[in-house]
Parts: structure tokens; sequence; C-alpha cells
């Protein structure tokens, strides 16, 4: 007999919270501001470092891999976004060059423009180091108004995205560190998935 403890169309949320990460399949999403862009580096005491885009880095701080050989900063944006999966706002952080590639080539496009006003939905396969990632941008249309009015409370209650460079919580902008879960805790936990999306090129 099946079991009735769960309906059986029931699946695990996707979403981690404040935080999207992309999952197998389609992730649709609405970019909703301007992206904060900087370098990002695994730190020798396990921890997610990030700079803006001309500090100076110290190189001894990076962590040395399994390899043997320190990972380099790499470049990130974080950005808010609508993600429809988990109908709420999130922030967003791209490491993945294709897609930086892809979003900054819509964004000069005449005919696309500014990816505030259209979706993009991001197409993710294989496992590990053989993950892939696809994109493509929807037809204009509207913000939904669910959508523009959750992004309207969020931004009342002092959305900071500039505080991911001091390692707290962007709509929780006055907590100190002691008392925000940020984005270090989501990392740390994925940081032995080899698909991480977040670690990759």
């Amino acid at each position: 007999m099946a079991s009735t403890f769960l309906p059986p169309d029931y699946e695990v949320t996707s979403s981690d919270g404040h935080y999207m990460k992309f999952q197998k399949g389609e992730n649709r999403f609405r970019i909703l501001d301007s992206p904060i862009i900087g370098l990002e580096y695994w730190s020798i005491q396990n921890k997610p470092v990030r700079l803006h885009k001309g500090d100076q880095i110290d190189i001894g701080d990076i962590r040395i891999e399994e390899s043997g050989e320190k990972k380099m900063p790499k470049e990130f944006w974080a950005l808010p976004v609508w993600n429809y999966a988990a109908k709420s706002v999130q922030v967003l952080e791209i490491t993945q060059k294709f897609l930086l590639k892809a979003i900054t080539e819509l964004s000069r496009n005449s005919k696309w423009g500014n990816p505030r006003e259209y979706d993009l939905v991001v197409a993710k396969t294989g496992d590990g180091m053989s993950t892939e990632y696809g994109m493509i941008p929807d037809p204009k249309e509207s913000l939904e108004v669910e959508a523009a009015t959750a992004w309207a409370e969020v931004q009342k209650k002092g959305f900071n995205l500039d505080m991911i460079y001091e390692g707290l919580d962007p709509f929780n902008p006055l907590k100190t560190k002691e008392e925000t879960i940020d984005m270090e805790s989501v990392e740390e936990i994925m940081e032995g998935d080899e698909s991480n999306p977040l670690m990759q090129d």
C-alpha cells in the first residue's frame, strides 16, 4: 500500500530562504535591480570572501585546494530577482562566465535591452564537472503584480545588497554578523557539492 504520509505530488522546495540557486531543469526568474559586481574566493578559514572589483587581494589568504593549487578569485554578480518557483524575492549570485556574458549581451542588444523588462530562463543539465547551462529570454512583459508588490515590501524594509561584502544578510542590513544567517551558512553546506553553481565557471 502506498504511503499517505505526504501528498503524491509533494516535492521538497528548491529555494534556500533568501537565496536562489539553479536547480536541474528550467529556472525562471526576473531581475529586479542592477547587480553588485565583485570578486569572490574561499579563504584559508574556509569562508567565502567577497571584494569590490579593484580591492587589493591578500594572496596568502586564498585557500589551497586538494589539487595543491590556489583557486584564484572569480568575478561574481549578486542581484535581487523574483524567483517564480519560490514565488519570492531572493538574491541570486552568478559566477558562471557563460551566463554573465549572455546577460551582458542581452542588456546591450537594442531589441532586448534592460533585463528587468523580461524574464530569463536558465536551463541546468548534467552533474558535477559535466554541468552545463543554457539561457533564453522570454518576450518582454510587465512585472506581475505579486512580484512588484513583494519587491516594494522588501525595499521598504531597508534591503541593501552591499551587505554581502560584509558577510551580512541584505534583507536584514541592521543585524550584526552574530544575529543573521547569511550566504556563508548556505555555501558551507553546499561546498561539498560538486554541482554547486556558485563554484563553477
